[in-house]
């Protein structure tokens, strides 16, 4: 029978991860995932909804925003998903230096993209034959990524396969989990933007206030993928200690 998932230990865990490796943790998301989101923000803008009336205008504003700055978002997603690797290795291999965890992500680089694409794959047919199967394929194979900077998997489906098992008889624990997580951090994120944007939109010039906003919305948007990180990192680890130790009472 499958240990259920404890809620309490994940996130104490969590926490615990980005603790011990709160100077990695920082360095690695300051440059893969804030300095990329300040640049997207400055060069690319905001898109203008001025006059928007209907759902074409509001799709041709769309096709006209990526195909303008289509670039430049490919290159910064490319960039974030590299940091969001090394995060995984930061959290999931022990004690490795900057350098290390950046090298195993750029070669782990291959297998995650495929992973990410074969899950949206899976995910998207999902939805499309109804909502719950796309949820619960996105649980499923919530738990790839970890796996293979865990376990330096390098083929996507074996990973999907692995994470498959993992998550058995925790799918719904682990869907709640991280449920709570996004809406208390997106309360969060919003109570800060709200709290810090509109003092700043009152007080400077809209340019400045425009920058200062981008400032803040990379800062927290960083902060959270780092705790995002760290929890799945802290639901592989809890999951994974007591699916290997279950096979070994099976087996002797």
């Amino acid at each position: 029978m499958a240990q259920k998932l404890d809620f309490s230990e994940a996130w104490s865990e969590a926490l615990a991860l980005i603790s011990a490796h709160k100077e990695a943790a920082l360095a690695i998301a300051g440059v893969f995932l804030f300095l990329p989101q300040v640049a997207l923000g400055y060069f690319a803008g905001q898109m203008d909804t001025a006059g928007i009336e209907t759902s074409d205008q509001m799709m041709t504003m769309y096709e006209n925003w990526f195909a303008a700055n289509g670039l430049l978002l490919f290159i910064g997603t490319l960039v974030s998903l590299i940091g969001s690797i090394a995060l995984y290795v930061i959290f999931l291999r022990g004690q490795q230096t900057i350098g290390e965890a950046l090298a195993t992500a750029v070669k782990l680089f291959i297998p995650f993209l495929l992973l990410g694409i074969l899950t949206a794959i899976a995910v998207g047919i999902g939805f499309i034959l109804l909502i719950i199967p796309g949820i619960y394929l996105a649980i499923k194979f919530t738990l790839g990524g970890t796996v293979i900077a865990a376990e330096d998997v390098k083929n996507p489906i074996e990973a999907m396969k692995r994470s498959w098992q993992l998550t058995k008889g925790n799918s719904l624990r682990i869907f709640f989990f991280l449920l709570i997580i996004f809406i208390v951090g997106i309360i969060a994120l919003a109570a800060i933007g709200a709290v810090i944007g509109i003092p700043i939109s009152l007080l400077l010039p809209a340019e400045a206030a425009l920058f200062a906003n981008n400032l803040v919305s990379s800062v927290t948007s960083s902060i959270f993928s780092v705790v995002l990180a760290a929890v799945y990192a802290a639901i592989y680890r809890q999951l994974a200690g007591r699916f290997d130790q279950r096979e070994l009472e099976e087996t002797f």
